[in-house]
């Protein structure tokens, strides 16, 4: 089932969003949008560019505000199709344990994230980005969102 909306871009799905490191915006799965920090909620994830020892860029990462452990990698696939079934159907079965970043995003990957007020959503990443923007370091991931 897809949804869409006439008031977002391009007849973008209700359940994809974008989130960069130069917005100062996380995400927040109970308010299911795309929300400002430091704002009045404290999004569940935001996103930061991982740059390596010498400097070099190596793409986008994961947090939370707190630097809590609030992340796991439930699977990680080489087609969107295979990502895209994985995503639909995942359901934790059990305990994970959970990391405190949520390192090397890449496409087609299925995240577990907890939850601000400790349930538990899932993203499917669709597209990541990373450069330069300025001279200042950037990351951008889209991505398909649940509460579970």
């Amino acid at each position: 089932m897809f949804l869409f909306s006439c008031d977002r871009e391009k007849d973008i799905p209700l359940d994809e969003f974008t989130i960069n490191s130069a917005d100062f915006k996380g995400f927040s799965f109970e308010l299911f949008k795309v929300v400002d920090f430091p704002g009045s909620q404290k999004p569940d994830f935001f996103v930061l560019v991982q740059i390596e020892t010498h400097g070099e860029l190596k793409g986008p990462y994961l947090s939370h505000t707190d630097l809590e452990a609030r992340f796991f990698l439930a699977g990680e696939f080489e087609d969107s199709e295979s990502a895209k079934a994985f995503y639909i159907s995942y359901l934790p079965s059990q305990e994970q344990t959970l990391q405190q970043f949520a390192l090397n995003i890449e496409p087609n990957q299925v995240w577990l994230i907890k939850t601000n007020s400790g349930n538990f959503g899932k993203i499917l990443i669709i597209k990541t980005k990373s450069g330069q923007i300025d001279d200042n370091p950037f990351a951008e991931i889209v991505f398909k969102a649940e509460l579970l």
